[in-house]
């Protein structure tokens, strides 16, 4: 039996075209391909009044009961906020909040948005019109961005497919760029998506939902004739620092902890409520007061740490592209078949990252400018700031591999030219043995019309003579 929730989408998506994807999305629960189960993927960090945050890790089935007695104002929860951040999310999970919280449908079909799409055989997404005076205006914000990650050497993986996707419940793809001074990295189009809202004048709910850093990272090895042939998997290794190190275990709690305790890796759930718990705690708003622009700063220093990332890895290609004649001859072989083409795609790439970036941009300017506490405006107006920062990083990276495609294809045409003065030379020395010959040739034919002259007779020594004459 469908969910209240579901039938509502599907009405809209019968209406409209806009949630057609997220429709598709709950209706396909059953009929998924089998992903990986990466256990609780969902998190609840709740907000008193006093200013204490509780932190705790829930299934499908705890989310609904905690979510029903918030919405219901439980006498039982003292929490004036309650923010729940959900890592892959499920149709399940969005059938759960959509329906307690009367979420808009937008929200949640923007962040399982995959890519542009070809504006040629499809309306335009909602990433392509992400105008700046739609960005932070309606209670929500779907941040798209590139993730890189860590593939390997080349020396484990030698054949590694140019599409690869994330094995999640929304399949985000990527692309793995070329060998990098025998590392492969590659590109995750991730989205971090988050919505506030007010249930009355003293409480609200916040909905954070983000990707996964565990699935595994798949792809399919082409055969010669084009045809599927493999399928491949390794495990995602995140290219990003994480930002445990903001808190570092003194050494003295280290030798007063118990040598038993177990020490559970940081995933994206707890690196987030960590940043939003700091973030917070800065913040002198009261609890009840708090709102997307004082809850989102933290995920956004997260995500301009990627975009940073991705700017050093461009700064790097940069170099790898570096042509000159000593090493041209050795990337001959590659040069039309991918040096170009990815100098192409390097274009294109950095263009769609200066326009996540921009929309970025413009939903911190947007609370830096409405914000009228002092602290929180110096908070986003720094973000702002990095975010511009990070923006002439990719800017200059891009220009300088944009600039290496007329230098390259000018070295080509100069060692073809040498080649060809190469070969303009063997060709003069193999014309001096036919000049040789070529004036006795032309005696032979002359002494060859009369017939006391040929090879038999006796005067044959004549052309001899005249042949070392001329």
């Amino acid at each position: 039996m469908s969910s209240p929730y579901f039938d509502y989408v599907q009405n809209l998506s019968q209406e409209s075209p806009g949630p057609s994807l997220l429709f598709e999305f709950l209706r396909g629960s059953c009929l998924q391909p089998e992903v990986e189960q990466l256990g609780c993927n969902i998190a609840s960090l709740e907000f008193y009044e006093d200013g204490v945050t509780e932190y705790s890790r829930l299934n499908a089935e705890k989310l609904a009961s905690q979510i029903s007695r918030y919405a219901k104002h439980d006498t039982a929860s003292k929490a004036v906020g309650l923010c729940v951040l959900v890592e892959d999310v499920r149709p399940d999970v969005v059938e759960i909040l959509g329906g307690a919280f009367d979420i808009n449908p937008n929200f949640f079909g923007e962040h399982i948005e995959k890519s542009f799409v070809e504006i040629e055989r499809n309306p335009p997404s909602s990433l392509m019109t992400s105008l700046p005076t739609r960005v932070g205006s309606e209670g929500f914000v779907n941040i798209h961005y590139q993730r890189p990650i860590n593939l390997g050497d080349t020396d484990t993986h030698s054949d590694f497919p140019y599409e690869i996707y994330l094995r999640n419940k929304v399949t985000r793809p990527g692309r793995c760029l070329p060998a990098l001074f025998g590392k492969r990295i590659g590109f995750i189009r991730s989205c971090f998506s988050m919505l506030h809202k007010r249930i009355n004048d003293d409480r609200w709910i916040c909905l954070m939902l983000m990707d996964s850093l565990s699935a595994d990272v798949m792809g399919h090895l082409s055969a010669d004739d084009n045809v599927l042939r493999d399928e491949f998997r390794v495990r995602q290794v995140p290219y990003r620092r994480r930002k445990n190190q903001n808190r570092l275990v003194a050494f003295s709690e280290f030798q007063t902890a118990s040598p038993s305790k177990e020490v559970r890796p940081m995933s994206m759930l707890d690196e987030v409520a960590m940043l939003i718990q700091e973030c917070t705690q800065a913040s002198k708003q009261l609890p009840s007061t708090y709102d997307i622009s004082i809850l989102a700063v933290g995920p956004i220093k997260l995500i301009i740490d990627e975009w940073l990332t991705y700017s050093l890895i461009m700064g790097r290609y940069v170099k790898a592209y570096e042509y000159s004649i000593k090493n041209v001859r050795d990337r001959l072989c590659k040069f039309d078949s991918v040096d170009i083409l990815e100098l192409y795609r390097w274009r294109r790439r950095s263009q769609q990252s200066l326009y996540k970036l921009n929309v970025l941009r413009h939903f911190a300017e947007f609370y830096a400018s409405t914000d009228g506490n002092n602290h929180g405006n110096n908070l986003h107006e720094g973000l702002a700031r990095d975010i511009s920062y990070v923006i002439g990083q990719i800017n200059q990276n891009g220009k300088a591999l944009e600039a290496m495609m007329p230098i390259m294809t000018s070295i080509i045409q100069l060692l073809d030219s040498r080649r060809s003065t190469i070969e303009s030379i063997y060709v003069k020395r193999l014309a001096y043995p036919p000049l040789v010959f070529l004036l006795p040739s032309l005696v032979t034919s002359l002494f060859n019309m009369s017939e006391p002259f040929s090879i038999t007779s006796s005067n044959s020594w004549i052309y001899i003579v005249v042949a070392m004459i001329i």
